[in-house]
């Protein structure tokens, strides 16, 4: 961890055109920065399946989904903004949205427009309550439309808390425990794409109940509201920071840096001696790829001097006080899962699946293959390209299959990123390509590497 000069100038200018919005109480609502966030989910280096593409349903058993969780969905209009901008931006891509609302009557209005707008095979709907702790049942106060503001000021209540008024007993987990018991079908080791939270002054608890999620960078962004009479916003924002997340203001088209390096007293909320009343706040890994674009995209206040050169920089501050830890793909990847994908699977896509498995280590998609990684992608190359046992009806497809993955063999030895470079050894598995199926790209790939062999030959004598 390196440490930072604190850049007084640029945190003064920041304060100058964030007081204002704070002291008017101003909150732009998160969903504006919705379309910029939801950008990431057309990148395509996760997985793309490229020699896997013949394993059809089983394939998308374990195709990343996105993965997005509403805490305190209230009638449903962020998910119902999500959805609207996914389907726009990638209807290709199937999203599963978690919306988790304890109020009974705001819960029935979230079913009733899930049914009325057809979410139906997007959205499951939990109606609980969520905190840093379980409960078989807890106290929700405020339930009534007519008592207190209505339902945006119901809460659940503490132990021993008087409240006047009718209240609702409730199911209370954790967001941790949602994937922990495969609520929703959700699976341990799941990511979520974005965590968005708005409980009326529960928010912090309810990250205190995502601490497996956040430590394991499971979560690629947060979006959360704080308001005064809340648990300190700097020991939210600390904490967050020592799950390696950076954190901003979402202002008026202002993006505002707040965690370490970057933080101002003024950024407190009003009972902890600072100017905040209420105000959402986003947070992501600073080496995230798509966190620039978002900074670039959404920081357009034209009355705000420097404001996306401001942002930027707290970026790369950040990252230079996080340096970022490059995972393997054992480290990554949940590998143990993958092999057992194939336990179904009919010979022919087993062949598919070993030779996706030696990609997925040959490639990374997201971590950085070690020696390791790499010595076990060519074995899977040559477990694939070796594998038999298939009836009359599969054979000719099952040798198509094993083709592929002899090319692959050959492209380690001829390229020398997956074994030593062996230009003999490529053209031997390029040949072995083309006998068991015949391609272009075996025998071009067979012809270069002749061609390299035949002119090391000459260079050398």
């Amino acid at each position: 961890m390196h440490a930072m000069r604190i850049r007084w100038e640029l945190i003064g200018t920041m304060v100058r055109y964030t007081l204002p919005f704070l002291f008017d109480n101003y909150k732009n609502e998160a969903e504006v920065l919705l379309p910029y966030l939801l950008l990431g989910v057309l990148r395509k280096e996760v997985y793309h399946f490229s020699s896997a593409e013949l394993l059809l349903p089983q394939k998308a058993r374990y195709a990343p989904v996105p993965v997005f969780l509403d805490v305190g969905a209230f009638d449903g209009c962020f998910s119902s903004r999500l959805l609207q901008i996914m389907s726009a931006l990638a209807p290709q891509v199937k999203p599963v949205v978690v919306a988790v609302e304890p109020h009974p009557s705001a819960y029935d209005d979230l079913s009733r427009n899930r049914d009325e707008k057809a979410w139906g095979q997007s959205m499951c709907m939990l109606n609980m309550a969520m905190s840093n702790e379980t409960a078989s049942s807890v106290v929700f106060g405020g339930i009534d439309l007519k008592f207190g503001g209505g339902r945006m000021t119901a809460r659940l209540l503490s132990e021993g808390q008087e409240w006047i008024g009718p209240r609702s007993h409730v199911e209370q987990g954790t967001v941790d425990g949602l994937f922990n018991d495969g609520k929703c079908g959700l699976l341990p080791s799941q990511k979520i794409y974005l965590l968005k939270i708005d409980c009326e002054g529960h928010d912090g608890k309810v990250l205190l109940g995502a601490e497996e999620l956040l430590r394991s960078q499971r979560v690629k962004y947060i979006i959360f509201e704080h308001g005064a009479g809340e648990m300190d916003l700097f020991k939210i924002i600390q904490r967050l920071w020592d799950f390696d997340y950076g954190c901003f203001f979402i202002m008026d088209r202002l993006l505002t840096p707040i965690s370490p390096g970057w933080q101002h007293p003024s950024y407190r909320s009003t009972d902890h001696g600072g100017a905040v009343l209420n105000v959402d706040v986003w947070c992501a890994n600073p080496h995230d790829p798509d966190v620039p674009a978002v900074i670039e995209g959404f920081v357009t206040n034209a009355g705000v001097p420097r404001a996306k050169e401001i942002a930027l920089l707290a970026l790369e501050d950040w990252r230079s006080m996080k340096p970022q830890f490059v995972k393997t793909v054992h480290e990554f990847h949940d590998m143990q899962r993958i092999a057992g994908l194939g336990v179904n699977f009919e010979f022919v896509s087993q062949i598919y699946l070993a030779t996706f498995t030696g990609d997925l280590l040959r490639k990374g998609y997201g971590a950085r293959p070690s020696p390791r990684d790499l010595r076990q992608a060519l074995h899977m190359y040559r477990q694939a390209a070796r594998m038999q046992g298939a009836n009359s009806e599969q054979r000719e497809m099952a040798k198509q299959a094993r083709s592929v993955a002899a090319t692959e063999v050959g492209t380690c030895y001829h390229f020398g990123d997956c074994a030593p470079r062996n230009l003999h050894a490529a053209i031997y598995w390029y040949n072995m390509s083309t006998l068991l199926f015949k391609t272009d790209i075996g025998e071009v790939l067979r012809d270069f590497a002749l061609f390299e062999l035949r002119q090391n030959n000459t260079d050398g004598s």
